[in-house]
C-alpha cells in the first residue's frame, strides 16, 4: 500500500511539472531602415523594403542597417522558450556585392516608425516622418541615439553568412536568451538591429512587414511548466539578467522573510539559503538555463516568484 502511495504522489508531481511544446510564428510589429545620413533626415517607416549594408550611393557607398522588433505578448508568462529562429526574405541584392556577413545585435533604446514611405526601390529612402528613426534620431525630432547608426550591443547575438536571395534563418543560444529575456523583462524589449558587412559594397533590400512579400517573422518554440512567476511582484526585483555568478534582490524587508529558494524549470529545489546583509545570491553554480526564485512573506507565508535567466 506504502508502494502504491509513493508511485500515485510521483505520477500527481511528475504531472504538475510536465512540459507542453508550442511553437509560435510571430510576424515583426515594426520595421525600419537606417539610411547613413549626417542630417539624420532619412527613413522608411511604412516601406515594402527594409535594407541592410553599404550601397552604391554616395562618395564611398552608403550604410544601411534595419531595424525590427516583435511583440512578445501571446507567449505565455509561464513559457519557457527552447529555440528562437529569426527569418528575413532577401529579395534584392547589389550587384557588387558578394558572400557577405549578416548580424543581429540587440538594440539598447527604443525607436520608431512613423509614416514615410521611399519612392520606387525604397534604397535613397525620402523624408523622415515625425517618430520615424533615422541615422541620427531614435525618434524623430526630438530624441536622438547616443551614437549615430543606433546604439545596439557590440556582440552580436546571431550570425550568418549570405551569398544569394531568399529565405535567411537566424538561431543561436544568445538569440534564445534575448527572447527569454524580453519575456521576463519586456521594458527591454527593443528589437535587433541587422548589419552586414560594412567594409565593402554589401546592400540587401529585405521585404519587410508592410510589403507585400512575407517580412521578418520569429519562429519561437517553448515549453509551458506547472512553475509560474507571481502576478504581482511589485515589491521584489532581482538583477542583472541575465545573471552570471550573483543576483541582487531588492525586497522590502518588513515584508518578506530572508530565506531564499530557487527552483528549476522542472520544479526541482536547486538551492536553499538565507539571503546576506548585502543582498547578494551567489548563483555562480547554477548550470545555464531558467530558474524561479522563491521568497515568502513574513505576514501570511505567501510565496513570491521570479523567472531569472542564468547564463
Amino acid at each position: 500500500m506504502k508502494k502504491l502511495l509513493l508511485l500515485f504522489l510521483s505520477v500527481i508531481v511528475s504531472a504538475s511539472f510536465s512540459h507542453a511544446q508550442t511553437t509560435l510564428s510571430i510576424t515583426a510589429s515594426k520595421d525600419n531602415t537606417l539610411y547613413e545620413d549626417v542630417n539624420g533626415s532619412l527613413s522608411n517607416g511604412v516601406g515594402a523594403h527594409i535594407f541592410t549594408g553599404r550601397t552604391l550611393i554616395g562618395k564611398n557607398g552608403d550604410v544601411r542597417r534595419a531595424l525590427i522588433q516583435f511583440n512578445l505578448s501571446n507567449i505565455p508568462a509561464n513559457a519557457i522558450i527552447d529555440t528562437v529562429v529569426l527569418q528575413m526574405t532577401i529579395n534584392k541584392i547589389s550587384s557588387s556585392a558578394g558572400t557577405d556577413s549578416i548580424r543581429v545585435h540587440t538594440l539598447n533604446a527604443d525607436w520608431g516608425e512613423g509614416s514615410s514611405n521611399a519612392p520606387a526601390n525604397e534604397g535613397g529612402g525620402t523624408s523622415a516622418a515625425t517618430g520615424d528613426a533615422t541615422w541620427i534620431h531614435n525618434f524623430l525630432p526630438s530624441s536622438t541615439w547616443t551614437n549615430a547608426g543606433g546604439d545596439f550591443n557590440p556582440n552580436a547575438s546571431a550570425a550568418i553568412s549570405s551569398s544569394g536571395g531568399g529565405t535567411i534563418s537566424f538561431g543561436s543560444s544568445q538569440l534564445t536568451a534575448d527572447v527569454n529575456n524580453w519575456l521576463t523583462n519586456p521594458n527591454q524589449n527593443f528589437g535587433w538591429i541587422v548589419i552586414a558587412d560594412e567594409s565593402s559594397t554589401s546592400a540587401r533590400r529585405i521585404s519587410s512587414k508592410d510589403g507585400s512579400g512575407t517580412g521578418p517573422t520569429l519562429r519561437v518554440t517553448y515549453l509551458t511548466t506547472g512553475l509560474s512567476e507571481s502576478a504581482n511582484t511589485k515589491k521584489l526585483e532581482i538583477y542583472p539578467i541575465p545573471a552570471e555568478d550573483y543576483l541582487m534582490i531588492e525586497h522590502r524587508i518588513n515584508v518578506f522573510g530572508n530565506q531564499v529558494r530557487v527552483f528549476d524549470t522542472s520544479g526541482k529545489l536547486v538551492l536553499d539559503k538565507a539571503l546576506n546583509t548585502d543582498n547578494r545570491l551567489n548563483v555562480a553554480d547554477l548550470k545555464s538555463g531558467i530558474y524561479f526564485l522563491e521568497l515568502r512573506t513574513k505576514e501570511s507565508n505567501e510565496a513570491v516568484t521570479k523567472k531569472f535567466v542564468k547564463n
